[in-house]
Formats: C-alpha cells, structure tokens, sequence
C-alpha cells in the first residue's frame, strides 16, 4: 500500500511546488494586456496631470501605430511581438530584422522566469536599436559578460522610439518586478531635449514650443524634399528649435537631470547600480559621407545653422554629464573616443547608431557595468 501510494505524493508535491512558483512569478507581473480607458489615464508630469488627450499630442506617433502602444505607467512602450524586416542597403545584409518579445523588449525569446543574471537597459531607438539582434547593445553586453564571468546573463532591452527622460523613469517602474541586478539608461543628445521639452511645456504652459515663420516653413520644406530628412528627427530639428527658443536650453538640462534623479533614487530603494550614457550626434562625431566626404558644415547649409549653433546639442550633453557627476550617477560620455574613430558609427540614412557603433559602445560599456556589479556584491 505504501509503495503504490509514494509516486502519488511525489507528483502532488511537486506539482504543488511548481504551482507556487508560478504564481510567485506571476503576482510580479503586470497584466499580459494593458486596455486604456481615455477618460482615466493621467501621467503625472512635473506636478502637472497630463491627460491621454495631451499625451495623444505630445507623443502623435504611438496613435493607430502597430509599433508603439499607450502605457498606463511608462506612457509610451513597443507593443509586443513585432517581427519586421527592413530593406537597408547600407547593411551587409541589405536589410536589418528588428523584432520584440512577449513584453514588448527587444529581443526574439519570450521574457519569463530569469535565465541568468539580469541587466535592465532603458532608452530611446537608439538603444533598441537599428541592427539586428546579435549586433544590438544589449546583446554585445549579455555575451561580454557571460564571457567575464562565465555564467549566464540576461540583457533586457526596453528602448523605446520617441521617448525620452521622463518615458525612461517611469519604464523603470514597469519593469522593476523582472528583479534586474543593474540598471543602465541611454539618453540620445540629439533629440530627447526636444522630447523632454515637449512633455515640460505641455505641463507648464499649455503647449510646447515649436518653430515658427521662416524656420517652421524650412522644416515642412526639408522633410518634404531632402535626402537628409530622416535625419532631421536625430538632431537637426532640436538644434533649429534651441536656435529659436534659447530660453529653453536651461529648461531641457534641469527636466533632463531630475528625471535622473527619480531613476538614481528608484534604483537606491531596490539597491540597484545604475549606469548612464549620453550618447552623442552622428553630425557632432561622425564625418557625414555621402557619395564623397562632405564637411559637417555642408550638412547644415540646408537647415540654415552653423556648425557653432548645432553645438548646443554638444553643450546640453556637457550639462547633463556634469550634472549627473555632481549627483553621483556613474555616466559613460563617449563623445571623445567616438571623435578618434576614422569610420562612421552611425548610419547615414538615418543617423541612427550603426553596426560598428553598437560594437564600440558595448566595449566601452562592459568594463563600466561589470565595476558597478562587483561593487554591489
């Protein structure tokens, strides 16, 4: 009798275990869907409640998208599940495949139960980025640092395309319940003053601040006709919004800087390190090659701005790294070596970081990180 029943008990005990370690990872989760009730959403930006039909303005680009979706906490995240395939000629392969998991993470394996040790990465398209998975950021730093340690890791990408600062705070807090060992954030200098403008002035006046007369027709002209309009999103339109609005320079830093701060303070109560990068502008670092080299000033012509007015992108960057040393935040400013190198990071169709930028970028950030981890041990 007791022998026949032994298997028996074995079964439920096990059975009973794995049932609670599924409900153990499952009450850290958020729903599989997140629906959004128009008349209830409000995100709280700079004391301000900002409802889903000002958020609708600020971030047009998620509206009717089949890429982004409207999040209750993050505001903005990719949905989950894209499978896309783009033709880019500029890649070896002709084309790059970007693609998104269960959750929404840039990545083509579901997120479940921790396969390793986790790292949270939080950013804008640039760190979701324009390249294939095994060339990606995220990617380059979960095999370096298998490599270092010789166990496994899990690097979880949240970028997320037209967000910035404020949409990287509140991500964290989405995302924390994936219980990551290190946190790292990438703010793009080239547009997410813009974006963190955009929010900043929705709260504080009403409406952003956008180009007008001359500048605002140059814009319509060049998106319509140039060969360099995607480019204007990575950086060129920002630099023609400060030339316009210098007033704004001191407001994007500091909006900038406490949304830094809330993260600083996030990852202090989980008792996570946290890791910075400020990444620079394909016009700031790169030569702009085209059929033939071209001067960066010859690049700018178009856009009626000096290479000294573009520089504030450069300067807002400086501004933010020092504030963030000053804070106490561990911060990668890679503007100088990215200077030294004679082949472009970033691509010149879009001016999004390229195969080799993400390559160098992971070099420079691994070493960071692994510091960061071991003084957290």
């Amino acid at each position: 009798m007791t022998n026949n029943l032994l298997p028996k008990i074995v079964i439920v005990v096990v059975t009973v275990v794995a049932c609670y370690a599924a409900l153990q990872f499952l009450d850290k989760s958020p729903p599989a869907t997140v629906d959004i009730d128009e008349n209830t959403m409000s995100i709280e930006i700079e004391g301000v409640p900002l409802g889903l039909d000002v958020l609708k303005k600020a971030h047009s680009q998620v509206v009717d998208s089949r890429v982004f979706r409207f999040d209750p906490v993050a505001i903005v995240r990719m949905r989950p599940n894209l499978d896309r395939a783009q033709k880019w000629e500029e890649h070896p392969d002709g084309k790059v495949t970007l693609r998104t998991n269960n959750l929404g993470l840039r990545s083509n394996e579901p997120t479940g139960e921790p396969k390793g040790r986790r790292i949270l990465m939080l950013g804008d398209s640039h760190m979701h980025g324009f390249v294939n998975d095994d060339e990606c950021l995220h990617e380059l730093l979960e095999a370096h640092l298998e490599e270092h340690y010789g166990e496994e890791f899990e690097v979880l990408n949240a970028g997320t395309g037209g967000t910035g600062p404020y949409e990287y705070a509140r991500t964290l807090d989405t995302l924390l319940y994936l219980e990551p060992e290190a946190v790292v954030v990438m703010m793009y200098t080239g547009n997410d003053f813009r974006d963190v403008l955009n929010l900043h002035d929705y709260a504080k006046f009403g409406k952003p601040r956008t180009l007008s007369g001359e500048a605002a027709d140059l814009n319509r002209e060049i998106r319509e006709t140039w060969s360099h309009r995607q480019g204007m999103g990575q950086g060129l339109h920002q630099a023609m919004l400060l030339k316009q609005h210098p007033e704004a320079e001191k407001d994007a830093v500091e909006a900038t800087l406490r949304q830094f701060e809330r993260i600083k303070a996030r990852c202090e109560e989980e008792g996570l390190p946290l890791v910075t990068i400020v990444l620079p502008t394909k016009i700031g670092v790169d030569d702009y090659t085209e059929d033939e080299r071209l001067p960066k000033e010859k690049v700018l012509e178009p856009v009626k701005l000096t290479f000294e007015e573009y520089g504030v992108t450069r300067r807002m960057g400086k501004s933010v790294v020092d504030g963030l040393v000053a804070r106490g935040i561990t911060v990668i400013d890679p503007y100088e070596t990215f200077l030294a190198v004679p082949e472009p990071l970033y691509w010149l169709r879009d001016q999004h970081l390229a195969v080799r930028g993400h390559a160098l970028l992971a070099d420079i950030l691994t070493p960071v990180v692994v510091e960061a981890l071991d003084a957290a041990r």
